[in-house]
Order: C-alpha cells, then sequence, then structure tokens
C-alpha cells in the first residue's frame, strides 16, 4: 500500500473537525452515485431496445450478405461457391433473388418486393417462430407458395390458414419496349398463398417471400441471383470471415453483417445512446464541483498535517498524490454505489419487469421495457468517474502542494 493511498483513505473515513466537510463529501459520493445510477439505467434501456430491434429484424436478415457493388444481379458462376463452403464458421449459403413487383389477390394490389429464396433458406432462417397464419412453405411437389408479411396480407385480405388461396404477380418484362398494351408488357405469374410472418413493421408491409425459381420466372432469368445470404456457426467469428470473404471475392462485391445491413437503425440507436450518456456526462461533471468544494476544504483542515509531512521529507508530488487519490476514491465509491444499486434495478427489470409498457400483450411486442446490460458500459461508467475525479481534484491537490510555508508558523 502506498504512503498516499494509506494517507487519502484515512483522510476520507477518518472523523472530521468540521461537520461541513463530512456533509459536502457526502454530497459529492450522492451525486457520482446518483449519476453512474442514471448512466448504467439509462444505457441499459437504450442496448435493450437494440437487442429487440435487432431480434424482430434478426430472423430475415442472414449472419453475412454477398451483394454486387454494381448492377443488381450476377451469375453464380461468378462466385466461388464451393471456397466459401469451406471457411471455418460457415453452416449455410443460400441465393436470394429480390425485385419490386405488384401483387394483386382478388380487387385488391399493392406494390411489395418479392424476395425469391432457394430451398435450403427453411432450414437455418429463425422465421419459422414468426408465422402468424398457415405455414413457412415455399415448394410442395410442382406448387409454388408465398409467403407474405402481414401487412401485405392484411391490405390484400389474405388469410392464409384458408387453402388455395390465389395471388398474382406483375413485373415489367425486362425487353419490353413499349408499354401501350400491358399484356404485353407485363410478366404475369399465379402463386399460393402458403403463410404470413409477423416481425417488423417496415418488413411487414413491405415484403413476400416466394421459391427462387418462381422469381426467376416471374423476372426472366435462368441462373442469375442478387444476393447470397450466408448463415454461419454459433462460434463464428464474423469480423475474420468478412475479412475473408472480402479477400476472395475481391472488389466486384460487398460483404455486410447484420448490423451493416440495417446500417440506419444501429447508428440512430448508438446515437441516440451516446448523446444521452454525454449529457449525463456533463451533468456528472456540473455535480463534480462539490468534489472540488470537499476536498479544498479538507486541504484548509488539514494544513498542518502537510507541514508536517513536508518536514518529514514528503515533497510536493506526494502531497498532490494524496488529494488526487482522494478525489478518486471519492468519485470511485461514489460510482460503485451507483452501479450497484443501477444494476440491481436492471435486473430486476429483467428478471419481473418492474415497468411495464401500454397495451395488453396482444398489442405490444414486450409488455414490460426490456433492457440489457452490456460489461462494457459499466466498465466506462467507472472510468469516466475516475477520470472526472482525477480532473476536479487537480486543483485542491496544487493548493495543498502549497502549504509548505507553515513550517515556519
Amino acid at each position: 500500500m502506498t504512503l498516499y493511498y494509506f494517507i487519502a483513505k484515512r483522510y476520507l473515513f477518518s472523523k472530521k473537525n468540521k461537520n461541513v466537510i463530512n456533509i459536502i463529501t457526502g454530497i459529492s459520493v450522492v451525486a457520482f452515485a446518483a449519476v453512474s445510477m442514471a448512466l448504467i439505467i439509462i444505457l441499459s434501456a437504450l442496448n435493450g431496445f437494440q437487442v429487440l430491434i435487432m431480434s424482430l429484424i434478426g430472423p430475415f436478415d442472414p449472419d453475412i450478405k454477398i451483394t454486387p457493388t454494381e448492377g443488381k444481379v450476377f451469375t453464380m458462376e461468378q462466385v466461388d461457391t464451393a471456397r466459401i463452403n469451406q471457411l471455418e464458421g460457415v453452416l449455410s449459403i443460400s441465393e436470394i433473388l429480390e425485385e419490386n413487383a405488384v401483387i394483386r389477390h382478388h380487387e385488391a394490389q399493392n406494390i411489395v418486393t418479392l424476395k425469391g429464396v432457394s430451398p435450403n433458406f427453411i432450414e437455418h432462417t429463425g422465421l419459422a417462430d414468426r408465422i402468424s397464419q398457415g405455414k413457412l412453405i415455399f415448394q410442395r411437389e410442382n406448387y409454388n407458395y408465398a409467403v407474405l408479411g402481414a401487412g401485405v396480407a392484411y391490405r390484400l385480405s389474405v388469410n392464409a390458414n384458408r387453402d388455395g388461396q390465389t395471388l398474382q404477380f406483375f413485373v415489367p418484362k425486362r425487353t419490353a419496349t413499349n408499354f401501350a398494351f400491358p399484356e404485353q408488357s407485363l410478366n404475369q405469374l399465379n402463386i399460393i398463398a402458403g403463410g404470413v410472418f409477423l416481425l417488423e413493421d417496415e418488413l411487414d408491409d413491405r415484403y413476400v417471400l416466394v421459391p427462387l425459381r418462381f422469381a426467376r420466372a416471374l423476372l426472366d432469368y435462368t441462373n442469375e441471383v442478387s444476393a447470397i445470404e450466408i448463415t454461419t456457426t454459433e462460434d463464428a467469428d464474423i469480423d475474420e470471415l468478412k475479412a475473408e470473404l472480402k479477400s476472395l471475392l475481391g472488389d466486384k462485391f460487398e460483404v455486410k453483417d447484420k448490423y451493416e445491413q440495417q446500417e440506419f437503425i444501429y447508428k440512430v440507436i448508438q446515437t441516440e445512446k451516446w448523446a444521452t450518456f454525454s449529457i449525463l456526462t456533463f451533468i456528472l461533471v456540473i455535480a463534480a464541483f462539490n468534489l472540488v468544494g470537499a476536498l479544498t476544504m479538507l486541504v484548509i483542515e488539514k494544513k498542518k498535517d502537510i507541514a508536517v509531512l513536508f518536514a518529514m521529507g514528503a515533497n510536493a508530488k506526494t502531497i498532490k498524490r494524496i488529494f488526487i487519490t482522494e478525489g478518486i476514491l471519492i468519485a470511485l465509491i461514489g460510482a460503485c454505489i451507483g452501479l450497484g444499486v443501477g444494476l440491481t434495478l436492471v435486473w430486476l427489470q429483467q428478471q419481473y419487469g418492474l415497468i411495464a409498457i401500454g397495451g395488453s400483450a396482444a398489442e405490444v411486442v414486450v409488455t414490460a421495457y426490456p433492457v440489457e446490460i452490456f460489461p462494457s458500459d459499466s466498465i466506462l461508467v467507472l472510468v469516466v468517474s475516475i477520470l472526472i475525479g482525477l480532473a476536479t481534484s487537480i486543483y485542491p491537490s496544487i493548493k495543498a502542494a502549497d502549504q509548505k510555508q507553515y513550517l515556519n508558523k
């Protein structure tokens, strides 16, 4: 145990002669505790919403998605799928073909994004748990089936629980030049409604999943795809796998993970998180001025002790370290108390849902506010508290080092 830490600890926990110093020191500890508690709770709440949103989108977005940098489609011959399958962490790859199309059911019609998927798409997607009507089915013998987003199904009045509901798809012919006669310039194919998925409003209102063979026939393609979706193993290193894929595919393809595929949503959440963190940190800086007052008054009270330390051979650097350590201890104790209380409240919210979200279980995705604890947030709060404690201790420590004149009194 160093000398300055030993003395600083004695100053912090020993009884002061002036009661006002105890009060101001206590206020400093409470200020650090309150703001640290607020920081970890709010950061955990924002983490919870991030995890919730990603979990809703997760069954739809692949772990890694490969798309061309130029143009809409590419052929599978341009990609060495055998090499990709051999990469560590790759569980499966699916061929995808996306394009906008018009879908019609009886008199209702809607513009949607048609997503053609290869047969192995069902094997590794989590979409099966999100089916609200019908089944997750794309092919049965010679029949093709479509799986619609809930918003699309609602607008088209489609009930996938009823067998034999036929949907019509229309897309412009890629070779069409004269649109004066729609029947000659449009491709039309029929498909059976197999199921309805319920994920997130933007996806539910936009997507219809169909077999890849149906999408190619409708769009006049043979072996073209618009993307390759990769499902990874649970222990896969996503960053390392992305780097290997980029090296293998070159500049002609983009490789994105889940977060990069939803870059806008992720950036909004992160911006809100760090903006909130910055505001609360600024509040903590203001609250830390109590610490400056407490240490300054402690310096005045301990001026004779400081003089004795100088007489015993202590230098100005040692005196500064004593009071800097004192400030750091106050900040650290307050932060630890705040983190302890905050993490306990977050845990209680996770286990028991103390704060509920308005609405019935059928109307909302979750009934209680989601929270998620990231260890990095706790470390960040501790580090920020220590740095603020260090910064606010510099001025009192300099004043303490200037007390050498008391030796002559």
